[in-house]
């Protein structure tokens, strides 16, 4: 959750993808494979598959509940904080219906993280300054990306 590009607050929910894959395994008598398939397919939207969809609905809605307690702790504060946007991230931020129904119930932008997007930013901004030392940044870089293994 951010204000003006910075981050209000950074949430790990302990909920996630693999929680849904289970629950879809248990109660359809599935394999993991084949519930994390259906999982990706039905969402919680699938109008042909509803009973499937109000399972992977039921699960999320708990996740939910955490988001807005955590909205609440930002506006009950002393200075308190209006949440306009909230950025997913992790494998289960693609389940399809989650940014939907996130907007929907919270009242806020949703959209995915992309870690990307400030690297891609600092790079633009330091790359004119890098361009004498670009043969020693190779050193970290490379580093820092798994070469000296």
């Amino acid at each position: 959750m951010s204000c003006l590009g910075t981050a209000l607050i950074v949430r790990t929910v302990p909920r996630g993808g693999h929680e849904i894959t289970q629950v879809l395994a248990d109660r359809l008598g599935v394999d993991l494979g084949g519930s994390e398939a259906l999982k990706q397919r039905v969402g919680m939207n699938r109008k042909d598959e509803p009973e499937t969809a109000e399972m992977v609905r039921e699960v999320v809605r708990p996740l939910i509940r955490e988001v807005r307690g955590s909205f609440t702790y930002l506006t009950a504060r002393d200075q308190p904080r209006q949440v306009t946007r909230l950025l997913l991230s992790g494998g289960g931020a693609h389940l399809p219906g989650l940014a939907e129904a996130l907007q929907k119930e919270l009242g806020v932008e949703v959209g995915l993280a992309d870690p990307l997007v400030r690297v891609l930013r600092a790079h633009r901004k330091i790359k004119s300054g890098l361009t004498h030392a670009g043969a020693s940044a190779s050193v970290a870089v490379g580093l820092s990306l798994g070469g000296a293994r």
